[in-house]
């Protein structure tokens, strides 16, 4: 069984790496619920968003387009999440590497070379992030969406 609250803990500390004056960042993991298909249960996810009014928006228009992508693309997008934008910290290549080595083993009960892994592409109708990126794995019919979002 995977552990969201450990995982979200580790999260949370890779954005105190990141946060800054000039911006904010929000990573987090969490199961989706699953409403019987891939496709209804991102549906379901991105209309449950709410703008800071309270309104929701149809699932449409967000323009979900999932992604298939391999497990060295999974990773790559961590990598450029937790290291690669403007105003990451500078960190040796080497331990920046082991700081997503280290969160790859935390995902280790959801043996990635068994999930399903996604790159969620979506064009939100409301104001999201200036920057985010979205991946979900699929195991064992469970849907886990990792969230980040990086914010000027």
């Amino acid at each position: 069984m995977i552990n969201l609250d450990y995982i979200n803990g580790y999260l949370n500390a890779m954005c105190c790496l990141n946060a800054g004056l000039n911006h904010y960042c929000d990573y987090s993991m969490k199961l989706l619920n699953n409403k019987g298909n891939f496709t209804d249960t991102l549906s379901h996810h991105f209309q449950s968003i709410a703008d800071g009014h309270g309104k929701f928006f149809d699932a449409q228009l967000w323009h979900i387009k999932p992604k298939q992508i391999t497990v060295d693309e999974f990773i790559q997008q961590i990598n450029k999440c937790f290291f690669k934008q403007s105003y990451s910290p500078t960190l040796h290549r080497e331990n920046g590497m082991r700081e997503v080595s280290s969160f790859i083993d935390i995902l280790s009960p959801l043996e990635l070379n068994k999930c399903y892994l996604y790159e969620i592409e979506t064009m939100p109708p409301k104001w999201y992030a200036t920057q985010w990126c979205d991946l979900l794995l699929i195991y064992q019919n469970n849907y886990y969406l990792l969230y980040f979002c990086l914010d000027d």
